[in-house]
Protein backbone atom coordinates (compact mmCIF):
# COMPACT_ATOMS: atom_id res chain seq x y z
CA UNK A 1 0.00 0.00 0.00
CA UNK A 2 1.27 3.46 -0.76
CA UNK A 3 1.17 6.41 1.73
CA UNK A 4 0.54 9.38 -0.76
CA UNK A 5 2.51 11.98 2.27
CA UNK A 6 5.63 9.04 2.25
CA UNK A 7 5.67 9.80 -1.77
CA UNK A 8 5.46 13.44 -1.45
CA UNK A 9 8.43 13.59 1.25
CA UNK A 10 10.54 11.89 -1.12
CA UNK A 11 9.55 14.44 -3.46
CA UNK A 12 10.79 17.16 -1.96
CA UNK A 13 13.46 15.16 -1.41
CA UNK A 14 13.57 14.89 -5.38
CA UNK A 15 13.89 18.28 -5.43
CA UNK A 16 16.55 19.17 -2.88
CA UNK A 17 18.67 16.54 -4.70
CA UNK A 18 17.77 18.50 -8.38
CA UNK A 19 19.16 21.51 -6.63
CA UNK A 20 21.82 20.10 -5.04
CA UNK A 21 23.18 18.78 -8.17
CA UNK A 22 22.35 21.66 -10.75
CA UNK A 23 24.55 23.59 -7.51
CA UNK A 24 27.42 20.82 -7.34
CA UNK A 25 27.53 20.23 -11.36
CA UNK A 26 28.41 24.23 -12.01
CA UNK A 27 30.80 24.33 -9.44
CA UNK A 28 32.70 21.36 -10.25
CA UNK A 29 32.25 22.15 -14.43
CA UNK A 30 33.51 26.21 -14.19
CA UNK A 31 36.10 24.49 -11.58
CA UNK A 32 35.02 26.29 -8.48
CA UNK A 33 35.25 24.82 -4.86
CA UNK A 34 32.11 24.10 -3.38
CA UNK A 35 31.61 22.17 0.24
CA UNK A 36 28.83 19.61 -0.95
CA UNK A 37 28.72 17.03 2.17
CA UNK A 38 27.16 19.65 4.03
CA UNK A 39 24.12 19.60 1.57
CA UNK A 40 24.79 16.17 0.30
CA UNK A 41 24.44 13.90 3.58
CA UNK A 42 21.32 15.88 4.84
CA UNK A 43 19.47 14.69 1.44
CA UNK A 44 21.21 11.42 1.33
CA UNK A 45 19.29 10.90 5.03
CA UNK A 46 16.44 12.02 4.32
CA UNK A 47 16.34 9.42 1.52
CA UNK A 48 17.03 6.29 3.63
CA UNK A 49 15.32 7.44 6.27
CA UNK A 50 12.17 8.04 4.28
CA UNK A 51 12.88 4.46 2.33
CA UNK A 52 13.09 3.11 6.12
CA UNK A 53 9.52 4.42 6.23
CA UNK A 54 8.05 2.85 3.12
CA UNK A 55 9.69 -0.30 3.86
CA UNK A 56 7.69 -1.05 6.50
CA UNK A 57 4.54 -1.54 4.41
CA UNK A 58 6.59 -4.01 2.01
CA UNK A 59 5.48 -8.00 1.65
CA UNK A 60 8.34 -10.14 2.72
CA UNK A 61 8.85 -11.41 -0.61
CA UNK A 62 12.45 -13.09 -0.91
CA UNK A 63 11.91 -13.09 -5.05
CA UNK A 64 11.11 -9.27 -4.74
CA UNK A 65 13.46 -8.08 -2.75
CA UNK A 66 16.45 -10.29 -4.88
CA UNK A 67 14.79 -8.50 -8.05
CA UNK A 68 15.31 -5.16 -5.75
CA UNK A 69 18.90 -5.99 -5.21
CA UNK A 70 20.02 -7.34 -8.60
CA UNK A 71 17.88 -3.69 -10.21
CA UNK A 72 19.55 -2.10 -7.71
CA UNK A 73 23.15 -3.42 -8.32
CA UNK A 74 23.13 -3.04 -11.53
CA UNK A 75 22.03 0.53 -11.65
CA UNK A 76 24.80 1.07 -9.05
CA UNK A 77 27.47 -0.41 -11.63
CA UNK A 78 26.37 1.52 -14.42
CA UNK A 79 26.92 4.80 -12.18
CA UNK A 80 30.43 3.37 -10.81
CA UNK A 81 31.05 2.80 -15.04
CA UNK A 82 29.87 6.06 -16.14
CA UNK A 83 31.52 8.19 -13.59
CA UNK A 84 34.82 6.10 -14.29
CA UNK A 85 34.91 7.28 -17.43
CA UNK A 86 34.39 11.19 -17.06
CA UNK A 87 36.36 10.87 -13.50
CA UNK A 88 38.71 8.70 -13.30
CA UNK A 89 39.74 9.34 -9.96
CA UNK A 90 36.97 10.43 -7.94
CA UNK A 91 34.58 7.88 -9.58
CA UNK A 92 31.38 6.86 -7.42
CA UNK A 93 32.58 3.58 -5.62
CA UNK A 94 29.81 3.08 -3.10
CA UNK A 95 26.65 5.79 -3.70
CA UNK A 96 23.72 5.72 -2.14
CA UNK A 97 22.82 3.58 -5.06
CA UNK A 98 25.47 0.65 -3.57
CA UNK A 99 24.00 1.33 -0.36
CA UNK A 100 20.28 0.51 -1.22
CA UNK A 101 21.36 -2.46 -3.28
CA UNK A 102 23.33 -3.52 -0.33
CA UNK A 103 21.27 -2.70 2.45
CA UNK A 104 18.35 -4.89 0.72
CA UNK A 105 18.82 -8.35 1.72
CA UNK A 106 19.62 -7.19 5.60
CA UNK A 107 16.71 -4.96 5.96
CA UNK A 108 14.63 -8.03 4.37
CA UNK A 109 15.23 -10.24 7.84
CA UNK A 110 14.26 -7.12 9.88
CA UNK A 111 10.99 -6.56 8.05
CA UNK A 112 8.53 -7.72 10.76
CA UNK A 113 10.86 -7.70 13.82
CA UNK A 114 9.56 -4.65 15.58
CA UNK A 115 11.31 -2.76 18.11
CA UNK A 116 14.35 -5.28 17.08
CA UNK A 117 15.20 -2.67 14.49
CA UNK A 118 15.81 0.02 17.08
CA UNK A 119 18.35 -2.39 18.65
CA UNK A 120 20.11 -2.80 14.92
CA UNK A 121 19.88 0.95 15.12
CA UNK A 122 21.71 1.97 17.86
CA UNK A 123 24.15 -0.85 17.63
CA UNK A 124 25.04 -0.43 14.13
CA UNK A 125 25.89 3.34 15.75
CA UNK A 126 27.83 2.12 18.49
CA UNK A 127 29.82 0.27 15.91
CA UNK A 128 30.60 3.23 13.79
CA UNK A 129 33.64 4.87 15.97
CA UNK A 130 35.23 1.54 15.35
CA UNK A 131 34.95 1.19 11.76
CA UNK A 132 37.80 2.63 9.45
CA UNK A 133 36.79 4.06 6.32
CA UNK A 134 39.51 3.82 3.55
CA UNK A 135 40.75 7.61 2.26
CA UNK A 136 39.86 7.40 -1.08
CA UNK A 137 37.78 9.84 -3.53
CA UNK A 138 34.77 8.97 -4.48
CA UNK A 139 31.91 11.33 -5.66
CA UNK A 140 28.94 9.65 -3.41
CA UNK A 141 29.84 7.73 -0.35
CA UNK A 142 27.35 5.87 1.74
CA UNK A 143 29.45 3.37 3.52
CA UNK A 144 26.81 0.69 5.11
CA UNK A 145 27.86 1.67 8.66
CA UNK A 146 26.89 4.31 9.90
CA UNK A 147 23.89 4.52 7.38
CA UNK A 148 22.50 1.61 8.26
CA UNK A 149 21.26 2.93 11.11
CA UNK A 150 19.29 5.52 9.71
CA UNK A 151 17.49 2.77 7.66
CA UNK A 152 16.55 0.62 10.93
CA UNK A 153 15.41 3.93 12.52
CA UNK A 154 13.09 4.41 9.16
CA UNK A 155 11.79 1.05 9.10
CA UNK A 156 11.12 1.22 13.08
CA UNK A 157 9.27 4.39 12.79
CA UNK A 158 7.25 3.04 9.94
CA UNK A 159 4.90 0.69 11.78
CA UNK A 160 3.96 4.16 13.88
CA UNK A 161 3.75 6.19 10.48
CA UNK A 162 2.03 3.64 8.58
CA UNK A 163 -0.46 3.06 11.15
CA UNK A 164 -1.20 6.93 11.56
CA UNK A 165 -1.29 7.42 7.79
CA UNK A 166 -3.56 4.02 7.04
CA UNK A 167 -6.12 5.93 9.02
CA UNK A 168 -5.44 9.30 8.47
CA UNK A 169 -4.30 9.27 4.57
CA UNK A 170 -3.70 13.11 3.85
CA UNK A 171 -3.80 13.79 -0.36
CA UNK A 172 -3.38 17.24 -1.34
CA UNK A 173 -4.07 17.03 -5.13
CA UNK A 174 -2.79 20.40 -5.84
CA UNK A 175 0.98 18.63 -4.78
CA UNK A 176 0.18 15.54 -6.55
CA UNK A 177 2.89 16.25 -8.93
CA UNK A 178 5.55 16.09 -6.06
CA UNK A 179 4.51 12.91 -4.80
CA UNK A 180 4.49 11.32 -8.26
CA UNK A 181 7.89 12.61 -8.30
CA UNK A 182 8.32 10.70 -4.87
CA UNK A 183 7.16 7.52 -6.37
CA UNK A 184 9.56 7.78 -9.53
CA UNK A 185 12.08 8.77 -7.56
CA UNK A 186 14.86 6.12 -9.15
CA UNK A 187 13.94 6.77 -12.32
CA UNK A 188 14.53 11.01 -11.61
CA UNK A 189 17.83 10.00 -9.84
CA UNK A 190 18.90 8.02 -13.18
CA UNK A 191 18.59 11.00 -15.65
CA UNK A 192 18.94 13.92 -14.18
CA UNK A 193 22.37 14.35 -14.11
CA UNK A 194 22.94 13.60 -17.87
CA UNK A 195 19.77 16.50 -18.60
CA UNK A 196 21.54 18.69 -16.00
CA UNK A 197 25.19 18.23 -17.84
CA UNK A 198 23.64 18.42 -21.36
CA UNK A 199 21.79 21.84 -20.02
CA UNK A 200 25.18 23.48 -19.05
CA UNK A 201 26.94 22.26 -22.44
CA UNK A 202 24.22 23.40 -24.47
CA UNK A 203 23.34 26.49 -23.16
CA UNK A 204 25.96 27.83 -21.16
CA UNK A 205 29.11 26.08 -22.80
CA UNK A 206 30.66 24.57 -20.12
Amino acid sequence: MRLWLIDFSRGIAVIAMIIFHATFDYYFLTGQEFNYSSLAYPIGFSFIFISGLALYNSKKDAKKFAKRFLKLFSYALLISGVTFLFYPNCFVKFGILHFFAFSTPIVYFFLDKGKWNLLAAFFVLALSPFVKHPNFCSLDYYPLIPWLSVYFFGLYFGEYVSEYLTKNNIILKELDLIAKMGRHSLTIYLIHQPILFLFYKLMLGL
